[in-house]
């Protein structure tokens, strides 16, 4: 039997495993703990970026294709969450390789900085001078991407309309111009990448070049070790491929940040609702307001272009005068495009008057805080969305702020009215009951919540459409005599 008799050979070879097992584990350790924190901070960023679109004016988001939001709120997200994580985790990895082989090529023979410092100063001057047009390029293909996206969506939207118009040869032309546009700022960005990427090749073919130069004229001088001299080209012989893999993932990284600026944008850059017409200082708040429940409006005109700008041309109202007494139950009648929609938005304060005062009780409505007037002006639409992952109860009483008697009492008595039989159980799930967006049902909850909550003024945007006529006017006879002492705004074809 051999006694194993350890010598310096082994020594280096059990330091160089533990080297090579300690660079992985820390290698780990950082890729984890980078992934983790960039996670974390994609996650804040679109959560911040979604609840400034909930809060943001429908002057803002009428003036933006919804595509063009998902666009953002999805595929935006996703090139941050899997992208721009990945690219800059390699990033790093393949730089950082390339700076350690640099290092150990200066340790083994210093002289070699004639030859390193001059090609890091070419490699970077380089990438300074692509980045910058390569990122405005990434920045172009993002919004015309976006433009695509909500090009798509709205031909979806629109087929039966496109169909019935013939106008389909219009809408693939309108479709594939989108498209075309978009890849070609794809290929563009492509183009100016392998430029850089030939570039470089040429600057590190220098490199190479030179250190071999360098290396034999050290030699002829001074006599190097054969493995010093292996070690050094070996080094500069695989820094090509750790420089071209690095400067891949960087530019690829670059091209991700974009989604963050896309992002950030929408995060800070959209108004917040009642933003656009800021709270005068003039007639403060009551506690009891409203008291009565007056609704007076003086030459107010509205319409639904950007920031809520006049256009006459395409004013949805224009120049109205209209005073509701307090307590008056007032009907709002007219065509598809009349302007009702417009006039229950602009008491919601959903939309901000371009022009003239909308006041209840003596105080213009832009006065009261958001929370506050909403709070007191209730409104049914005709739409009326369920509460998702909730009970009947829930949707009818959110707050909590009434017995589940008194809540039965009022479901019992509209489904009676209706025709539906009796009140369902409040402790069912909506979705399992089948109650889906503009049903009658769903509209009979948000009837009763209004109806448990008692306003001073009540809007009725349509509330009853999807109800016979018989059943209709039982129902509104039960709204008008649980609701005598407000005003109540029906909105109506």
């Amino acid at each position: 039997m051999v006694d194993f008799v350890p010598t310096r050979a082994h020594a280096y070879a059990f330091g160089f495993v533990a080297l090579g097992l300690a660079e992985a584990f820390l290698a780990h350790l950082f890729c984890l703990h980078l992934t983790v924190k960039m996670l974390q901070a994609s996650h804040g960023l679109w959560e911040c970026a979604l609840r400034r679109l909930v809060v943001a004016p429908m002057s803002f988001l009428q003036t933006i294709p919804l595509g063009t939001m998902m666009d953002r709120l999805s595929r935006d997200v996703y090139m941050v969450d899997r992208g721009l994580i990945e690219a800059t985790r390699s990033a790093m990895l393949h730089l950082s390789r390339l700076l350690s082989g640099l290092s150990l090529m200066l340790v083994m023979q210093l002289k070699l900085a004639v030859v390193v410092v001059p090609g890091l100063a070419a490699v970077i001057a380089m990438m300074l001078h692509y980045a910058p047009r390569l990122k405005s390029i990434r920045c172009r293909e993002a919004d015309l991407r976006a433009h695509a996206n909500a090009a798509s969506s709205e031909v979806i939207e629109g087929a039966d309309c496109i169909y019935v118009y013939k106008t389909e040869p219009w809408a693939r032309s309108f479709l594939g111009e989108r498209l075309d546009v978009c890849s070609n700022a794809r290929f563009l960005a492509a183009a100016n990448l392998r430029w850089l990427e030939v570039r470089l090749d040429g600057i590190m073919t220098c490199i190479i070049a030179t250190t071999g130069l360098v290396v034999v004229w050290t030699s002829s001088r001074i006599p190097l070790s054969p493995t010093i001299v292996g070690l050094i080209m070996s080094q500069v012989l695989v820094l090509p491929a750790s420089l071209r893999q690095g400067m891949r993932f960087s530019t690829s990284a670059l091209h991700h940040t974009v989604a963050i600026d896309r992002l950030v944008s929408y995060a800070t850059e959209p108004p917040r609702e009642g933003e656009v017409l800021r709270p005068s200082s003039s007639g403060a708040v009551g506690s009891s307001w409203p008291a009565a429940g007056e609704i007076r409006l003086e030459k107010v005109s509205a319409s639904h272009g950007q920031g809520g700008i006049l256009d006459t041309a395409t004013a949805a109202l224009h120049d109205i005068t209209l005073e509701i007494p307090a307590g008056m139950h007032v009907a709002v009648v007219g065509p598809t495009g009349a302007g009702k929609s417009t006039f229950v938005s602009l008491l919601l304060r959903l939309l901000d008057p371009s022009s003239g005062t909308l006041a209840v009780d003596d105080l213009s409505i832009t006065d009261v805080p958001l929370q506050r007037l909403r709070s007191h002006v209730t409104a049914v639409p005709h739409d009326v969305v369920p509460i998702p992952c909730s009970t009947i109860r829930d949707n009818v009483d959110p707050e909590r702020r009434h017995s589940d008697a008194d809540v039965y009492r009022v479901m019992s008595a509209l489904d009676t009215l209706a025709g539906l039989g009796g009140a369902t159980p409040l402790d069912l799930d909506a979705a399992a009951n089948c109650i889906s967006a503009g049903t009658a049902r769903a509209q009979l909850l948000g009837l009763a919540r209004v109806l448990l909550q008692e306003p001073r003024i009540c809007v009725l945007d349509e509330a009853l459409d999807t109800l016979g006529v018989s059943a209709d006017v039982r129902v509104m006879q039960r709204v008008r005599k649980t609701l005598w002492g407000s005003t109540i705004v029906a909105v109506t074809h």
